[in-house]
This record gives structure tokens, C-alpha cells and sequence, in this order.
């Protein structure tokens, strides 16, 4: 796979999709840094690694349609938004990186992220929004793995009631969810 790196400081939306309808076009690999903000509103269909990192957030717009991963951190912070979209690939969230399902992290619009093949978390951290509705992840599909993260934010967008909030929704069999010192 080729490799294509989007070093952006400011703001942006895209209309395409990363990837295309030949196989040789998904053969990609895209890194995502420099400090900006992206919104991909076409559907990506890469089978290579997209990497979000150097500061800078993915905000889906679309489905990500893809078969190959999708790292969230690494090399400087990296976040991941968006709101009623699917990851198809593995998606691991590494030091530094975010998951914020909504409109973008943390603001008044909250949403959910579905990942249906896969999350790990290992050393970043979910970021979620509650309010009258809250921000959620919903896991339709491979395991769900915590070997070390956090939350970094659980922040009031909106009134607040006593309540429950489901922050992440796991109907998988039992044996797809792994927690570091506690299986």
C-alpha cells in the first residue's frame, strides 16, 4: 500500500471519499496530522491504515466504509467524531488518541458511533457528551478490548438529569470483551 499524509493546521470538508470503485484505488494508507480538522463526507473505502495523529480530528460525515484499520492517536493526539456513521474496520484507540462520538468532541450535538468490527482501547481514551440525549458507541461486531484508557471527559451538553446514561452499547457474546485485569 501506498501511504498518503494530510499534514493540515486548519479547518476543511471533503465532499469525496478516500478510496474508489478499483481495488488498486482502496490500496492506501492515510495519515492524518498537523494540528487540523478534516470532515470526510463521501464514503471511505480504503484498505490500507488511516491514522489520526499530530493534534488533528477525523470527523466522519459518512460511513467508514473501509476494511483496513483505523488508529486514533500515536504520534500526538488524534481524535475521531461523528454521528450516525459505521466503522467497518479494527479500530484501536492508542496513547494520546480520543473517540468523541457527536458533531464534533464534546458539543451540544451528540450522537453515535458504531464500530463493527472491533475496538480496542489501549492507553487513550472515549470522551462523551450527556445531556437530554448522550453520546454513545455501539458495538455491532468483533471484540471490545480495554488493556489500559480511560474517560477523559464525561461533559454536560445540555440539561442534565439524574438518570442512567449508556455511554457504550455491547450486545456481543461474552467472550469478545476483554479488560486488562479483570478477565
Amino acid at each position: 500500500n501506498s501511504t498518503l499524509i494530510l499534514n493540515q493546521t486548519g479547518s476543511s470538508t471533503y465532499a469525496g471519499g478516500l478510496g474508489g470503485v478499483g481495488t488498486n484505488e482502496n490500496n492506501l494508507n492515510f495519515t492524518l496530522q498537523g494540528g487540523g480538522t478534516l470532515t470526510v463526507s463521501g464514503t471511505n473505502t480504503l484498505s490500507g491504515t488511516t491514522t489520526i495523529q499530530g493534534g488533528s480530528t477525523l470527523v466522519l460525515g459518512s460511513n467508514y466504509a473501509g476494511t483496513g484499520g483505523l488508529v486514533v492517536g500515536g504520534i500526538g493526539a488524534g481524535t475521531l467524531t461523528g454521528t450516525g456513521f459505521t466503522v467497518s474496520g479494527p479500530a484501536t484507540v492508542t496513547a494520546n488518541g480520543t473517540i468523541a462520538p457527536g458533531a464534533s468532541a464534546l458539543s451540544s450535538a451528540t450522537g453515535t458511533l458504531t464500530f463493527a468490527n472491533g475496538l480496542t482501547l489501549g492507553g487513550g481514551s472515549l470522551a462523551f457528551g450527556l445531556g437530554t440525549t448522550n453520546d454513545l458507541i455501539n458495538l455491532t461486531g468483533g471484540s471490545f478490548s480495554v488493556t489500559t484508557g480511560s474517560f477523559s471527559s464525561l461533559a454536560e451538553v445540555g440539561t442534565l438529569a439524574l438518570g442512567t446514561y449508556d455511554l457504550v452499547d455491547y450486545s456481543l457474546s461474552p467472550g469478545a470483551l476483554t479488560v486488562a485485569g479483570y478477565n
